[in-house]
């Protein structure tokens, strides 16, 4: 790192420094005792502001944490990231103890401001708790102090951003990173496919459904907010990290995806006995030369599809069973055709 602006702690606790590289246009706006503000300016992205926080380690003062980070939002129309040292949980669940449970209050204080800012919280991966006392249970508390907010435009620039839990070794506190890039290079990303849609059956014109669709995707819910719940919905349903069968976790696109094509290699390809030796002996002659040899007929086609549940997984081609059930009379014949 070329540069170097810190800002020195109270004496016993605090202290917050911001460093970046010679070739990134950072300008720092202001600093504070508790707060470093700057703007980034990429050539790939808008310019967007950076918010360097720590959170008072004293709840009495808690309250002007709150109020500087309402400050620091009406400052200005830019997207903005904070991150830092929160010194506060915003879900019962982030904070650990057998002997000192979080006060609802407190929780319930910095939900507030972060709502009242418009920000969300970007989440994590790996460890799900930053801080510790260092005690020994029943004496110990864990919680998860240091986070990412980030107003609803940022998140929506950023979709592919994770921010990771880091082990350290001389501090009470994991380092957390924040990944704004894509870790999926390497792998191609596929593009959406066409999904046959279960409720286009309830419609005898299918088009309008389409199109009632298009409308809230073009208008009414084409806003700031539906757009960031989108996009917070999509990464929630992506795999972050896939651990193997020695307890190795892997957190890069290209290692969980060959993971996955190993475990199904060996999935399939184990060698089963199989149920030959199990019924083998109830099938005798006559029955192979009467059923075994038998062609496949159109009510066997029928049978097969009307057999399977409607709403399963879709096939290559994005046409779930439920399409050919409902549309036997139409597709039915053709499908037999290609089948037999």
């Amino acid at each position: 790192m070329n540069n170097l602006l810190e800002v020195e702690d109270d004496g016993r606790k605090g202290g917050i420094a911001l460093l970046w590289p010679r070739n990134l246009e950072v300008s720092v706006k202001s600093y504070f005792s508790h707060n470093i503000e700057a703007v980034i300016e990429e050539s790939t992205a808008s310019p967007w502001r950076l918010v360097g926080f720590y959170g008072h380690h004293e709840v009495s003062k808690r309250r002007l944490s709150w109020e500087l980070l309402r400050h620091i939002d009406g400052l200005s129309q830019l997207l903005t990231l904070v991150i830092g040292d929160f010194n506060e949980v915003l879900l019962s669940c982030e904070h650990v103890s057998q002997r000192h449970p979080r006060p609802h209050c407190q929780m319930y204080k910095f939900n507030q401001v972060v709502q009242d800012c418009g920000m969300v919280d970007l989440g994590y991966n790996r460890y799900p708790l930053t801080w510790c006392n260092k005690f020994i249970s029943p004496h110990s508390t864990r919680a998860n102090l240091d986070k990412a907010l980030a107003s609803k435009d940022w998140r929506s620039q950023f979709s592919e951003v994770t921010l990771y839990h880091i082990s350290t070794y001389h501090s009470d506190h994991l380092s957390i990173w924040l990944k704004l890039g894509n870790q999926s290079r390497g792998i191609p990303i596929p593009k959406s496919r066409f999904r046959f849609e279960a409720n286009w059956c309830l419609y005898e014109d299918s088009k309008a459904v389409r199109a009632k669709a298009e409308w809230h995707l073009k208008g009414y819910y084409n806003t700031n907010y539906f757009h960031a719940l989108t996009v917070i919905r999509g990464k929630q349903n992506k795999i972050l990290a896939l651990q193997d069968e020695q307890g190795v976790w892997y957190h890069f696109m290209q290692e969980i995806h060959n993971l996955v094509v190993d475990f199904y290699k060996k999935l399939f390809g184990m060698q089963t006995r199989g149920l030959t030796p199990l019924i083998g002996h109830l099938i005798t002659p006559s029955m192979e030369r009467t059923c075994l040899d038998m062609l496949f007929t159109e009510e066997d086609v029928k049978f097969s599809v009307f057999s399977m549940n409607g709403t399963k997984a879709p096939g290559p081609d994005g046409m779930s069973a439920l399409f050919y059930q409902h549309y036997w009379e139409t597709v039915g014949p053709d499908l037999c055709k290609m089948v037999l």
